[in-house]
């Protein structure tokens, strides 16, 4: 199971599901993972999606934390 996001109860409430229908080997992973960048603000004005006030930072990984391979 991958889903697109990971809202607030997402991953909670899909574990639930699958547990209560059997599916307990199923495993849940991220994905992809969003990264706080000013990249995304050229996209944002184009699709008309700017935030209505302060920003997005705090459902978005910060690079720093970024793991080196």
């Amino acid at each position: 199971m991958a889903p697109s996001d990971m809202m607030d109860g997402r991953v909670g409430a899909i574990r639930k599901i699958l547990d209560q229908n059997g599916s307990e080997d199923i495993p849940i992973m991220a994905y992809a993972a969003k990264f706080a960048s000013s990249f995304y603000g050229p996209f944002r004005e184009a699709a008309e999606s700017k935030p209505q006030f302060g920003d997005r930072r705090s459902y978005q990984m910060d690079p720093a934390n970024g793991m080196k391979l």
